[in-house]
């Protein structure tokens, strides 16, 4: 632990700067650009370069929308998104966020139930909740469609997988737009996180990165969150219940991803491990 907590203690210089929500340069929408560029809400100086962190909270008719992007030095950027539902919400639907994507796009999902995994071509329509590997000539992406939650007693969450959210293709013109969709949960919460990058975050040629990314799985008995990092609780957990998720102090995912090989787990860590700094103290 006292390695884990040097590491924090490393990648924790933190400068805070202005309120924008976007990726790298964004135009605003509706809005002309300023005449001087916008700044990030923060600096995290690493070895590698600095890391910008974006943040944004916005009120809605059915909530609060909560958004977090950190752009990485290698140019890779993580995305965290979380929606609270107000009680009076009325039902409907929510489109958390879109991406713009080619249209050679690749889809690669593991199965647990079958033990393979299922790659298709992207299409119009709707793709089912889960974790996807997406791959195309320009790019690639790790993506989580939205998980709805109900917050319990003692930093619990309780997952609702009747209220899981889904992907929604449509047609653009060279490509697709990837909506994040969920239902309202009037009380509850939806989350959601993606990483984008310009090059491929897995090797598919490597057996050691096919293996570990047929385990870890961000929808099962691991969740990400936008306090952090949740697992699944055992039956003695007070409260409890067939889909109780507490939150774990200690960052096994985040260590994990420290020190296995390939892009994505290099560009999962430091967002993880910069979240999870609010859980330590100067014991680790």
């Amino acid at each position: 632990m006292p390695q884990l907590l040097l590491f924090f203690l490393l990648f924790s210089t933190i400068f805070c700067g202005g309120c924008f929500w976007g990726q790298e340069y964004p135009e605003l929408s509706g809005e002309l650009l300023p005449s001087t560029p916008p700044q990030p809400d923060g600096l995290l100086e690493t070895g590698g370069g600095a890391v910008e962190i974006w943040e944004d909270v916005a009120e809605h008719d059915w909530g609060l929308k909560e958004s977090k992007i950190y752009i990485l030095p290698n140019g890779d950027s993580f995305h965290q998104i979380r929606c609270s539902f107000s009680p009076e919400a009325e039902a409907g639907e929510v489109v958390l966020d879109f991406l713009r994507l080619p249209q050679d796009c690749s889809m690669r999902r593991y199965s647990q139930e079958n033990a393979e995994w299922f790659v298709s071509q992207l299409g119009a329509g709707q793709i089912s909740s889960g974790q996807y590997h997406c791959s195309h000539a320009d790019g690639s992406a790790l993506l989580l469609t939205p998980l709805s939650y109900r917050q319990q007693e003692n930093q619990m969450l309780e997952y609702l997988p009747e209220q899981d959210g889904f992907f929604r293709s449509t047609a653009v013109p060279d490509g697709w737009r990837l909506e994040f969709c969920v239902p309202i949960s009037p009380g509850g919460q939806a989350e959601c996180f993606y990483i984008v990058s310009k090059q491929a975050l897995v090797d598919w040629e490597n057996v050691a990165e096919q293996e570990l990314w047929a385990g870890y799985d961000f929808t099962g008995a691991n969740r990400w969150c936008y306090a952090g990092y949740y697992y699944l609780a055992p039956e003695n957990y007070i409260p409890s219940g067939e889909n109780y998720f507490h939150r774990l102090p200690a960052a096994y995912i985040a260590a994990q991803c420290v020190e296995k090989e390939g892009r994505l787990c290099a560009s999962l860590a430091l967002p993880m491990l910069h979240v999870m700094l609010e859980l330590q103290n100067d014991q680790g």
